[in-house]
């Protein structure tokens, strides 16, 4: 097991080392590189949101493809979720979760007729890289 501290909250995540090493390059550098953060198997990751990394270590333990749940409003689910995506940008890992987030996302305000509020598209533009497809979404 390995502790992950996220925010200056310090909001504390223990996560399956093995697990989370073998999905993500990121973490597998982090905690299997011979540096200080591996030989404490702690680290922290001060600039990234507690919410969004309760979404995203699930992930890991069960099917990567499990649909979060239904809300019919863009409200802080779907902030959780632009979040969520935009950490898993940032760490670069599995495109496809990242085409499965966006999918869904567009997929949840088609169906329920609803655009995405100026808030959850300031937060996608300012936490995703340029060229990044919820920052295309949010321009269309």
């Amino acid at each position: 097991m390995v502790e992950i501290f996220v925010r200056k909250s310090k909001q504390r995540f223990h996560v399956h080392k093995g697990l989370l090493c073998d999905k993500v390059p990121y973490f597998k550098n982090m905690f299997e590189s011979g540096f200080q953060k591996s030989i404490e198997q702690t680290a922290t990751l001060l600039e990234d949101n507690p919410e969004a990394f309760t979404l995203f270590i699930p992930r890991f333990y069960g099917n990567v493809f499990k649909k979060p749940t239904n809300v019919t409003e863009d409200g802080p689910r779907t902030f959780r979720l632009v979040q969520m995506y935009a950490f898993t940008e940032k760490i670069s890992l599995l495109p496809i979760l990242m085409d499965y987030s966006t999918t869904y996302l567009i997929s949840r305000f088609v169906k329920n007729k609803i655009t995405p509020s100026m808030d959850i598209m300031c937060e996608a533009y300012q936490t995703t890289h340029q060229g990044s497809k919820l920052r295309l979404f949010g321009l269309r």
